[in-house]
């Protein structure tokens, strides 16, 4: 059984000068890898795309606001999303996942953490439930200035996939960190790491859900379905 893995992140594309239009170009990729755009404005408006395929997540508004986007991948090659706003200094990249579901919608669960505007020192995933086997947890921290993690990255019983920083404009931050999950279960908030100063930031967590884990495999037959199954077993007894 295949657990959705991580496998790489594009370079940081911005726009300095509002309002703000760029496109964060994915890195290699394949079919059917899911593709997720992550995105910051400093300036305080919903950074969005129009671009066809592209659907949201989540987004956090704030003093500054962060969006998630995503897109299944159906080659080598995928364009990335034309990210527009009201305003600037507006960042983003792409991340590149593999081995997720290639039915459904490939996650569950996303929750948001942060508020994009108070200075935190310790920025938190958000606490999800996961709702099925060989989970890949994931969190996605965006985040103003360029600052690196002086300590405790990653969390315990985490794996630290990415962090990516520019210091274009007013500067910004971006951190993926995911850990396996094998069964339903809860999985408590983390501190991603600590900072020697304090940043605004907005946090995404969420749990992508393994390729063979289609609607198949978790249909419920209807009782009267299920009785007749019983019945001919026990009559082949």
């Amino acid at each position: 059984m295949a657990v959705p893995i991580f496998v790489s992140a594009g370079a940081i594309a911005d726009d300095l000068v509002g309002p703000a239009a760029f496109t964060p170009t994915p890195p290699t990729h394949q079919a059917n890898d899911i593709l997720i755009a992550s995105l910051w404005n400093e300036g305080g408006s919903k950074p969005s795309t129009a671009t066809d395929g592209w659907t949201e997540i989540a987004t956090g508004a704030g003093t500054a606001d962060a969006t998630w986007y995503w897109k299944r991948a159906a080659a080598a090659g995928t364009a990335g999303p034309d990210v527009t706003a009201a305003d600037t200094d507006c960042f983003g990249l792409v991340y590149v996942f593999r081995n997720c579901n290639t039915i459904l919608t490939p996650y569950e669960a996303p929750t948001t953490s942060g508020d994009g505007g108070t200075t935190d020192t310790t920025p938190d995933t958000a606490a999800i439930t996961t709702l099925g086997h060989s989970r890949l947890v994931v969190a996605f921290l965006n985040h103003g200035d360029d600052i690196a993690f002086a300590s405790d990255n990653p969390p315990a019983g985490w794996t630290q996939n990415d962090t990516t920083l520019t210091a274009d404009g007013t500067d910004a931050g971006f951190t993926v960190i995911s850990k396996q999950v094998s069964q339903s279960n809860l999985v408590a908030a983390a501190v991603f790491g600590t900072w020697t100063t304090g940043e605004a930031y907005w946090a995404l967590t969420l749990a992508l859900i393994p390729n063979n884990d289609t609607p198949l495999n978790n249909y419920k037959f209807p009782s009267s379905v299920s009785a007749g199954i019983i019945s001919v077993t026990e009559k082949i007894k």
